[in-house]
């Protein structure tokens, strides 16, 4: 059985172990000791850096120029898109005028009796 017999030396001094093949693996952090407590830390950090829980500085850094220019980019295409509308629209007025003037050209030709 892989669980410590009652009574061993694993098991005498705290019940809080598991001997695997006789190498006790103490479950408190108390028996655990420094280097215990210094694996459970490490073993921690880096699961929190796969989680994305804590990023470290030069990737952190790396995201923000990212955004930054992202969001850079965003503001010229929306400003360009600004632009072209209102060069659009000015078109639209001018090409519209046009065709009033020219509209109301030839109904005044009409009107006085000139061949168009």
């Amino acid at each position: 059985m892989w669980w410590a017999e009652p009574g061993t030396a694993v098991t005498s001094a705290v019940a809080t172990s598991i001997a695997i093949d006789g190498f006790g693996i103490p479950t408190n952090l108390i028996d655990a000791g420094p280097w215990g407590i210094t694996v459970g830390v490490v073993a921690f950090i880096f699961y929190g850096v796969f989680r994305g829980w804590i990023i470290p500085k030069p990737h952190y850094d790396t995201l923000m120029a990212r955004t930054l220019a992202a969001e850079a980019a965003l503001a010229k295409v929306t400003e360009t898109n600004g632009v072209l509308a209102d060069a659009n629209l000015k078109n639209t007025a001018v090409g519209d005028t046009v065709i009033r003037v020219m509209t109301a050209i030839q109904d005044a030709r009409q009107d006085s009796g000139d061949k168009v």
